[in-house]
């Protein structure tokens, strides 16, 4: 599992969300269901990557979507350094879905 999320976020820096759902997912999705892991949260794991890999820095797709929406005065940088402190944000939140299962699956268990 750990090794999963380290590779789609380092995928996820270059590669956009279709080219790692259609190659990547069916490499790791197999694997996950061999070891017993619950998809859903597997999948929460990997959208919540996908997300933070799309906007680090310095070649997050999102910053260069939000750059061309700003006013000429903002810089690449201002925007890089916008981006860190939601970055960390959704580190933590990774950790913690990672951590505690049951914040993701709580939902699911109890549709039955």
């Amino acid at each position: 599992v750990i090794f999963s999320n380290i590779a789609v976020f380092l995928l996820g820096i270059n590669l956009e969300f279709l080219e790692i759902s259609f190659i990547v997912m069916p490499l790791f999705v197999p694997a996950a269901q061999i070891l017993g892991v619950d998809l859903v949260w597997f999948s929460v794991m990997m959208a919540i990557n996908l997300n933070m890999a799309f906007i680090s820095p310095p070649v997050g797709f999102s910053l260069f979507y939000l750059q061309s929406v700003s006013p000429p005065e903002v810089e690449t940088l201002d925007i890089h350094k916008g981006a860190i402190p939601f970055m960390g944000l959704q580190g933590v939140g990774l950790v913690l879905v990672m951590l505690l299962p049951q914040t993701v699956l709580w939902l699911v268990n109890r549709g039955g």
